[in-house]
This record gives structure tokens, C-alpha cells and sequence, in this order.
């Protein structure tokens, strides 16, 4: 990914133990992480805090989501 012509200047992680090693793998391929690639976790993670550099990390509400979509989806089936 890193290798193409368009590589990413920014990568969000589904979680933040995957972003925490998403970093260790741009370190070793030679980029700067946050200068030349930005990377953001999600589940706000303790180790978040003490990484270098610190990781930004979002704290979604899954579940409030969850119930959100199938209100949404009932809704659809139903004709609205």
C-alpha cells in the first residue's frame, strides 16, 4: 500500500492495537509517523496513551450505533 503511487497520508484502524502496529511497520519502512502518515486507532485503548508517538484514538458508540441501523433498516423494510 505504502509502495504506490498514491500511498496514504493517513490511516484509521479498526483497532487500536492494529494501529499501534500499523505504526511499527511505517517505522520500519521508513516513514515518520505522525510528519508523513497520520494513523488513528478506535476503542481508546490504555497502551494508546504511553505509544511514541501517542495515538490518537477514537471511542465510538458501538452499541447506540448498532441499535441506530436497525431501527433504520426495520424502518426500510417496512416501506419508510
Amino acid at each position: 500500500l505504502m509502495s504506490t503511487r498514491n500511498a496514504p497520508t493517513a490511516i484509521l484502524c479498526y483497532r487500536d492495537s492494529a494501529a499501534l502496529a500499523c505504526m511499527r511497520a511505517l517505522r520500519r519502512l521508513g516513514f515518520r509517523v505522525p510528519e508523513d502518515v497520520s494513523v488513528v486507532g478506535q476503542g481508546n485503548f490504555t497502551m494508546a496513551e504511553v505509544a511514541d508517538p501517542s495515538l490518537t484514538a477514537l471511542a465510538l458508540p458501538l452499541y447506540q450505533m448498532g441499535r441506530h441501523m436497525a431501527r433504520m433498516l426495520i424502518e426500510r423494510a417496512e416501506g419508510g
